[in-house]
């Protein structure tokens, strides 16, 4: 029988935040802080837009992180590798349109642009 993981999550009824910001780790998504220096760390720079980073600040995934999850589609997503680009950006939470731009940088590294708006679960 092939070896699975099994994960759990403990839910105490204080924070949900913090319960979907770890039930998002079973989905595969890591943490975006700096364990030396924790949740208010200088190199956090997506502190309050995402859940994985200070679950008490952002309470909605990346749009970066809704693709690698799938919710956001190749269809919506452009990956720009040179020269200049003019795209309309829609907001994460409509549906259809461009979502997401990515923007390789280096071969581990990428700078992805998206479009928030404080409406429906975003700030």
């Amino acid at each position: 029988m092939p070896e699975k993981n099994i994960y759990s999550v403990f839910y105490d009824g204080a924070d949900p935040n913090q319960t979907i910001h770890e039930m998002f780790h079973t989905l595969g998504l890591p943490d975006l802080y700096n364990m030396q220096t924790g949740f208010n760390g200088p190199d956090q720079k997506v502190n309050q837009f995402s859940i994985m980073s200070q679950y008490f600040g952002g309470i909605n995934p990346l749009g970066f992180e809704k693709y690698q999850l799938g919710w956001i589609t190749d269809k919506e997503v452009i990956c720009h590798t040179g020269g200049s680009l003019k795209v309309k950006l829609n907001s994460l939470d409509t549906k259809g349109g461009t979502k997401l731009v990515l923007m390789p940088i280096a071969a581990n590294e990428l700078v992805a642009v998206e479009y928030r708006k404080a409406e429906k679960v975003d700030k």
